[in-house]
C-alpha cells in the first residue's frame, strides 16, 4: 500500500493528514475484507481428506498446502506492516502534537465512509458495522430511523447479505 504524504509537507494541514489517514485505513479495510483467516493445521487436514478420497496425490497435496500457506504468510506479513506504519505515524502524530503522554486524549472516532456503486459515499449509521456478527447488528438496529434501516439494509444487501439480519431489518420498517 503506498504511503500518505509526509506530517511536515508544505501546505499540508491537519485535515490533509486525517484525509490521508482514513484512506490509508480504508484500503487496510479493503485488503482484511479480501483475505482469508485459516491456520496452517486446518488447510493440512483438508488436503489430507482430499488425498484420503482419492482426489489428489499426496506431493499435489504438499504442493498446494504449501502454496496456500506460503501466500497467507506473505499477505499476513504486508497487513501487519501496513498496521504497524499506521501506528508509528500516529504516534509521530501524537508527539509532534504536544499531547503525548500518559494522559493524552486520543481524536474522536471517525465513521469510515462507504462507497456506493455510482462512485460517492455514505456513512452508516452503525458505527464498525462491517466488523459486526449479524446478532451484534440486530441489537445495533433498534432506535434507528427509517432512513437509516433502509440505508443499513442496502449496505447489507449489497455486503454480507445476511438473512438474519435483513430479516430483523424489514420487521423493524413493517412496524
Amino acid at each position: 500500500m503506498k504511503q500518505g504524504p509526509p506530517e511536515d509537507a508544505p501546505g499540508l494541514g491537519d485535515d490533509g493528514r486525517d484525509d490521508a489517514l482514513l484512506a490509508q485505513l480504508t484500503a487496510l479495510r479493503r485488503s482484511l475484507a479480501r483475505s482469508v483467516a485459516e491456520t496452517g493445521e486446518r488447510v493440512q487436514e483438508t488436503v489430507e481428506d482430499a488425498v484420503r478420497r482419492g482426489r489428489m496425490t499426496r506431493k499435489d497435496a504438499s504442493e498446494l498446502a504449501a502454496a496456500i500457506v506460503a501466500a497467507s504468510r506473505r499477505q499476513t506479513d504486508e497487513i501487519r506492516q501496513e498496521i504497524e506504519a499506521l501506528l508509528e505515524r500516529g504516534r509521530r502524530t501524537v508527539g509532534k502534537g504536544g499531547t503525548a503522554g500518559a494522559g493524552a486524549a486520543l481524536p474522536e472516532a471517525v465513521a469510515i465512509p462507504i462507497e456506493r456503486e455510482g462512485g460517492g459515499e455514505r456513512t452508516l449509521p452503525i458505527e464498525r458495522y462491517d466488523e459486526l456478527t449479524a446478532v451484534l447488528v440486530r441489537k445495533s438496529l433498534t432506535g434507528l430511523s427509517d432512513d437509516e434501516l433502509r440505508a443499513v439494509r442496502e449496505h447489507e444487501v449489497a455486503h454480507a447479505n445476511r438473512k438474519t439480519v435483513l430479516a430483523a431489518v424489514d420487521r423493524l420498517l413493517d412496524a
